[in-house]
């Protein structure tokens, strides 16, 4: 494996990760940390240099992503990408 293939790999491992914690964290928040940090994800924004598709979902998985509140558009890209970094 090329350095640029590992490289790759963890970055994909990173981004999975970091979406397990985005949708398991919230369980463990209330737990572990304290309730002001909870509120960091609200300022999420998505970066910039973003093409608007129109995407059709089955209506559970829409919800489940709407769940998320404002933003939720930025997760599901953040899904895809670690998804298409595989």
């Amino acid at each position: 494996m090329t350095k640029a293939e590992k490289r790759k790999l963890e970055q994909a491992k990173d981004s999975i990760m970091r979406l397990h914690m985005h949708v398991y964290g919230r369980e463990m928040q209330s737990l572990h940390i304290p309730e002001e940090w909870q509120r960091l994800t609200e300022g999420y924004r998505p970066q910039p240099k973003k093409v608007r598709i129109t995407l059709l979902l089955d209506e559970d998985v829409a919800k489940f992503y709407r769940s998320y509140g404002k933003g939720y558009g930025a997760f599901v890209n953040d899904v895809l990408k670690s998804y298409a970094q595989l």
